[in-house]
């Protein structure tokens, strides 16, 4: 077990166990003749005495629990990117790179790669803002990716993306240029 799961067992044991002494208290103060009643989830209820007054006290201590231990949504999820570069020099995985943060990229040299970025979820459900993808080589021109459902394929299930055609790096001609903003915008 990990310090987080003893952390939860540890609260989940203060929820059940911490309501036992104002139980305890409560069944030394309330007549058995008192009476809990009312519609819960649909169900109507009717306690009376100590039960009555522990049951609405677990009821309390749970919906609070529920609140603390119920791990926030993440703020980005990670998604992983594949496809194929390709350059007139065939030794692709020399001198090639990608610009994510964090940096995690792969190429063989084939020019087949694979990358894992992080994907910020949108305001609407199924809706996710990609990162721009830097594809820079020296020699050749850079490459400014925008991932959508034109130039590659996204799955929701697995969280990755493949692009549908392979990344061309074409040489610079002997003057610089400035990047090629593409594909996908």
């Amino acid at each position: 077990m990990q310090a987080q799961d003893w952390l939860r067992l540890g609260y989940l044991l203060v929820v059940l166990l911490v309501p036992l002494v104002p139980a305890y208290l409560l069944y030394k103060v309330l007549p058995s003749d008192a009476n809990v009643s009312g519609p819960f989830k649909g169900l109507t209820i009717k306690l009376t005495g100590a039960f009555g007054g522990y049951f609405i006290l677990v009821l309390v201590c749970f919906s609070f629990a529920y609140f603390v231990l119920t791990p926030a949504k993440p703020t980005y999820e990670v998604w992983e990117v594949t496809g194929v570069l390709k350059a007139s020099d065939k030794d692709l995985a020399v001198g090639t790179s990608l610009t994510l943060q964090p940096p995690e990229f792969r190429i063989a040299s084939s020019g087949k790669f694979t990358a894992t970025v992080t994907v910020k979820p949108g305001h609407v459900e199924g809706q996710r803002i990609f990162p721009q993808l830097h594809f820079s080589r020296q020699g050749h021109e850079t490459v400014v990716l925008f991932v959508n459902e034109q130039i590659a394929k996204i799955d929701e299930r697995t969280k990755q993306v493949q692009f549908s055609e392979p990344i061309d790096l074409k040489v610079l001609p002997s003057s610089p240029t400035k990047p090629i903003w593409g594909r996908g915008r």
